[in-house]
């Protein structure tokens, strides 16, 4: 039996509902996060293979060209990504709880629970992973709605022990056309809203880097031509070399 005096505490990051126990897994690393912009097409990922370099991938981004990351999350439906992710033992894959009851058991597979209520001050310690806001929710600053994949991304670093996060693929403009690196489209409303979302996440993501300085973590973007505002700028050479 356990002693009555022993605290069980409740862990970030469950596997097969049980505690995983990766906090700091990683501690003091630095991580490229990717994203799915277009932007990716202008730099040389083949970089990224290169020993020391960590990478953090979220949604179909990870079954494109030569991409292998080492971690990856998703939020959606397990069914709208690619199954070469969800079969590569090399990946560590994060995904929702709930969506982790509609899919078979995969290896290196890990499931977190969510929130959706955004608020800077807490995002680094609160008990459960924020996803943004629920769409009849409005934040402090004036912002209904307004989810994405980037937040448990974020958090998750965070609580792996990450402490430098540079951003690629992350455009933060979608056009008709070019809405992804890959081949696939988006309807007309989908831009709209995606566009409207990253007004929104600009604002969010400035707050959560004056918070994530308390905790020891930097941001910056190094996506070309990307309206990412809220992360100071890197040149990806200059990251890669950090």
């Amino acid at each position: 039996k356990w002693p009555k005096d022993i605290k069980m505490t409740k862990d970030l990051i469950f596997r097969n509902k049980q505690p995983a126990n990766l906090k700091n897994l990683i501690e003091g690393a630095g991580c490229f996060f990717i994203g799915s912009g277009p932007s990716l097409g202008y730099l040389d990922l083949n970089q990224l293979k290169e020993r020391g370099i960590l990478t953090f991938a979220v949604n179909n981004i990870a079954a494109y060209s030569n991409i292998r990351p080492n971690f990856w999350c998703s939020c959606d439906e397990p069914n709208s990504f690619h199954n070469v992710i969800w079969a590569d033992p090399g990946i560590i894959k994060f995904i929702r709880t709930n969506n982790a009851e509609k899919i078979k058991q995969h290896p290196n597979l890990y499931t977190f629970d969510i929130n959706e209520d955004f608020k800077a001050e807490t995002f680094f310690t609160e008990p459960t992973i924020c996803f943004g806001n629920h769409s009849n929710l409005v934040d402090e600053y004036g912002n209904k709605g307004g989810r994405s994949v980037m937040y448990p991304a974020v958090r998750i670093m965070h609580y792996l022990g990450i402490k430098r996060i540079y951003f690629i693929g992350c455009d933060f403009n979608m056009e008709k056309g070019k809405e992804y690196v890959f081949d696939e489209n988006k309807w007309e409303g989908g831009i709209k809203t995606n566009n409207q979302n990253y007004e929104l996440m600009n604002t969010r993501f400035k707050a959560l880097a004056v918070e994530g300085k308390k905790h020891g973590l930097s941001f910056f973007n190094c996506s070309p031509n990307s309206k990412l505002t809220a992360f100071d700028r890197l040149d990806f050479d200059i990251a890669i070399q950090k």
